[in-house]
């Protein structure tokens, strides 16, 4: 079995004129134009997502230094170094998701995240079935909602909020969960690559969810519950997830698979996403209409 491992219509009050390049409030560039040189894009996007990388190793190894010893709260503060990563990053890269937070999309992230909780809560029944009652201790349950929030700013709100001004949404989505799996990486090797196909796929998940709705909450919350259980276990002593398990059969993956086919389908060809006003890859004389003034969708329906 694979674990994972350790490792609103109504937008914010004040955020109507927030510059793009702040993290939450924020209203993004979401119509400004790409490049449309192709050499030109594939340079800034390796160079932004090493940048956004090497910011948070460096957070991440400052970290290790201000937060030692042992216990939880070490452990979450080291962890929360992602936030600041994030925050260091974003005024160089531009969002282009112009957020939506409110009960409404929340409600809704979360039910278009049904595979990853179903998941999760299957998971929980298994670890609660081996320890024989569910724990509901402060330390897991604190460090899953860090690992959570710090992950989703880095990787969606900070890192997907800015491929979206460079790619399409499904190319987007894809780059950003390679980069989020690649993050989980224990080891450079076929069983270590293929140990993070989970992460790899949630992120596909995570990913489209958070361009539907243009809301992170669901995918914090979402994120937390995919991690909980792994933390409860961890905390009564129970280990697993990397490559403790050995190298995974093609039946292990298959569902992974399924997650990928998922989120991309959710970003599919012509659903309208991040605040854009035309559809995803739309071309048509409709969607020019639309970006220059013309009769055009709300928003908030678009995203239906």
């Amino acid at each position: 079995m694979q674990h994972v491992g350790t490792a609103h219509p109504h937008a914010l009050p004040g955020t109507v004129h927030a510059p793009p390049g702040m993290l939450l409030p924020a209203l993004g560039a979401t119509e400004a134009a790409r490049a449309e040189d192709p050499v030109r894009n594939a340079i800034d996007i390796t160079l932004g997502i090493a940048f956004a990388i090497v910011m948070g190793l460096l957070c991440m190894r400052a970290g290790s230094y201000v937060f030692g010893g042992t216990g939880w709260a070490p452990v979450i503060a080291w962890e929360s170094v992602w936030l600041v990563a994030a925050m260091l990053c974003s005024p160089l890269m531009p969002s282009g998701i112009r957020h939506d937070i409110s009960w409404r999309s929340t409600v809704e992230g979360l039910g278009l995240d049904w595979p990853e909780l179903l998941y999760a809560t299957w998971i929980l029944g298994i670890y609660v079935q081996y320890l024989g009652e569910l724990r509901l201790d402060a330390g897991p349950i604190a460090m899953a909602l860090s690992v959570g929030t710090a992950e989703e700013f880095i990787f969606r709100v900070l890192l997907l909020g800015w491929l979206i001004t460079k790619l399409p949404a499904p190319q987007a989505l894809a780059v950003s969960a390679v980069v989020f799996g690649a993050a989980h990486l224990h080891e450079l090797s076929i069983v270590g690559i293929l140990s993070i196909v989970p992460q790899t796929a949630g992120g596909f998940v995570l990913g489209a969810v958070y361009l539907r709705t243009r809301n992170p909450i669901p995918v914090i919350l979402a994120h937390a519950w995919w991690d909980f259980p792994y933390f409860m276990a961890l905390g009564a002593g129970v280990s697993g997830g990397g490559t403790e398990g050995g190298m995974p059969t093609v039946m292990d993956l298959v569902p992974w698979m399924a997650f990928m086919v998922y989120g991309l389908w959710l970003v599919r060809h012509g659903v309208s996403l991040t605040g854009r006003v035309d559809a995803v890859g739309c071309s048509c004389g409709a969607c020019h209409l639309h970006a220059n003034g013309g009769p055009s969708r709300s928003p908030r329906t678009s995203n239906a």
